[in-house]
């Protein structure tokens, strides 16, 4: 009898310990789900880290308890609160599997859903929303039609997204639908929608989608939209600054005087907000872009010597920038004529300033310097090359200085589809060159200590063609 009765206490031991140890986690998702509620941020992401880690303390000692796939969920929970999907999927995925509490495994495969839609896996958010498509709750099948049309447009199916977007009331589809019109290229019937989106203030609304889709289809209707998003007063600021940037960035190739505008807007409305630097660095990546001289590249570059001060994303991207730019600056300054190797040292200038500071007109410059100043250097063709893609109108005449003069240089033949044995020997020698280069008076290698330029995708090799004629590089 005492050792019945010791039996007993022990498993009652072990349920109590379960149920308070299910009883505290269950306390601190609630909590962490209050300050989310109230905006509390840093808050709930430390409680949400509790959550997890007193979940799967649960799991290890009662693995097999009637309450394990609770556990499970509110740990996949926390992981997916916390933006950590590869921690989130294996519990959240077992009970959406395994579970035969409906509720559960619901809820599971909502999260697991998410989280893949996050890890750009349109294929398995797919998979877990059919989950919910024959759920009793006429709610979550709404939402799921919702989810699995989302989840469509974002794998490139847009027709059966529009097929099952228009099958859901759930108030969130509207913009979807939106995003997925703008795609097809129904570009009139997406305004429509978009236009009565922008009349409910509706601030979650795939609007980057929507903005995007229509820029690929019907490029003159989209900052029409954007001034109406903007002008909403009903919409967040750091919302409509988000989307006057964006809207910056893209007509920034084809209308700088705008691209300034938009930036003005865009920087009114994200003073005071987390969005300030990034509006600020744009402004400056403008400057960069539109610079041709050594002077006007300096002024921009001197305009990031404060980034680093500035504690989100902006900070560090300014900060990498000034570097770079110091380095592109100075190889230019200190190059001319008679500058052992500057045909290298400028043509790698040239490839910073395009391919890190985003300084196309600066790196033409340098590109032409090399194809001038070293007329005989194997480079100069490749600088040739660089120069077409990046000069359209000098493009033709750039060809036929390619054909007449440069018909046999391993980079010319090469960009036509043939092969050239000294092809690689060319590149291998820029590329130790790279390695060890600094430039004059910086003391650093401009690609950072030890860094080797990374190469830059060549065309395949093909037959030669008839006639030959260079293509962009």
């Amino acid at each position: 009898m005492r050792r019945a009765g010791l039996a007993l206490l022990l498993l009652l031991g072990s349920g109590c310990a379960y149920y308070n140890g299910m009883y505290n986690v269950k306390r601190l998702a609630n909590r962490a789900r209050s300050a989310e509620k109230d905006g509390r941020t840093f808050e709930a992401a430390n409680l949400w880290g509790q959550v997890s880690t007193k979940a799967e303390s649960v799991l290890a000692h009662h693995p097999t308890k009637s309450w394990s796939d609770e556990a499970r969920l509110l740990q996949g929970t926390a992981y997916a609160r916390l933006n950590d999907c590869p921690h989130a999927l294996p519990p959240l995925e077992t009970v959406m599997v395994a579970s035969r509490n409906r509720d559960l495994a619901e809820q599971a495969s909502l999260l697991v859903g998410n989280c893949r839609l996050r890890q750009g896996d349109p294929a398995g958010a797919m998979t877990a929303y059919a989950h919910l498509l024959d759920s009793e709750d006429s709610s979550v099948r709404s939402l799921a039609r919702y989810e699995h049309g989302r989840a469509l447009r974002a794998a490139g199916q847009l027709p059966e997204a529009l097929n099952e977007l228009d099958g859901t009331s759930h108030p969130r589809a509207a913009g979807e639908r939106a995003a997925t019109l703008a795609a097809l290229g129904r570009s009139e019937e997406a305004e429509a929608v978009a236009d009565s989106l922008v009349a409910a203030g509706d601030s979650l609304a795939p609007w980057p989608a929507i903005l995007d889709a229509l820029a690929a289809h019907d490029s003159g209707a989209v900052s029409p939209l954007v001034d109406r998003l903007a002008g909403n007063y009903g919409l967040p600021a750091a919302l409509r600054a988000r989307l006057l940037l964006d809207d910056a960035k893209r007509l920034l190739p084809s209308d700088s005087g705008r691209t300034d505008a938009r930036l003005r807007q865009a920087g009114d409305l994200a003073r005071g907000t987390p969005l300030q630097g990034a509006v600020r660095l744009a402004q400056v990546q403008a400057m960069i872009g539109r610079a041709t001289s050594v002077a006007e590249l300096q002024n921009a570059a001197t305009q990031l010597s404060d980034f680093g001060d500035d504690p989100g994303p902006a900070g560090s991207v300014g900060a990498h920038l000034a570097i770079v730019a110091h380095r592109v600056i100075t190889t230019a300054q200190a190059t001319d004529s008679s500058t052992p190797q500057g045909d290298l040292r400028l043509f790698i200038a040239g490839e910073q300033a395009r391919d890190s500071l985003g300084a196309g007109r600066f790196a033409e410059a340098q590109f032409r310097r090399v194809a001038v100043g070293w007329p005989a250097s194997p480079f100069a063709p490749k600088a040739m090359l660089a120069l077409i893609a990046l000069d359209s109108l000098s493009a033709d005449s750039l060809r036929s200085q390619l054909l007449s003069h440069y018909a046999d240089n391993p980079y010319v033949t090469v960009a036509q589809g043939g092969e050239a044995p000294d092809y690689q020997a060319l590149e291998d020698s820029l590329q130790n060159f790279a390695s060890t280069f600094r430039p004059e008076g910086g003391g650093v290698n401009p690609l950072g200590p030890g860094v080797v330029q990374p190469a830059r995708p060549q065309p395949r090799p093909r037959q030669p063609t008839t006639p030959r004629q260079p293509v962009d590089n």
